[in-house]
């Protein structure tokens, strides 16, 4: 859990450039974890990270989209910035990737997909939700 004190740290880090930071700012205004709960705000820090290439920002970002939380809804917004991370190995997001084709677009063959390349690199959950899609 960040404090006040870090946060104001990590964005006078971030204003100097250092973009993970910025994530870390976003964050911690998406959670209220060491700055007041705002999502305008944490949305404006994440982009600037996602924008520099930084995953920690494009995530939360994607579940933004995912959800219209102070963006407009926008799955295939979503989907570019989880496919990026998936792809980069953070198997969590592969499987939500798979959960939002299963779930939200109806699309079980994209689906399997994902949680097949969860359970390639060893994720347990992605294994069982392949089998569980696999057997309907």
């Amino acid at each position: 859990m960040g404090t006040s004190e870090q946060v104001t740290k990590d964005r006078t880090s971030c204003d100097s450039g250092d973009h993970e930071k910025c994530a870390f700012v976003g964050w911690a205004y998406y959670t209220g974890e060491g700055a007041p709960v705002d999502h305008k705000r944490a949305y404006d820090f994440l982009k600037l990270a996602c924008d520099h290439g930084v995953q920690a920002g494009c995530v939360p970002m994607g579940y933004m989209y995912q959800r219209g939380d102070v963006v407009p809804k926008d799955l295939e917004r979503a989907i570019t910035l989880f496919k990026l991370a998936c792809e980069q190995g953070q198997l969590e997001v592969c499987i939500g990737l798979g959960e939002l084709y299963e779930k939200e677009k109806g699309d079980a063959g994209s689906a399997v997909t994902w949680f097949r390349k969860a359970c390639a690199a060893g994720n347990a959950h992605g294994c069982a939700a392949e089998q569980r899609l696999r057997s309907n």
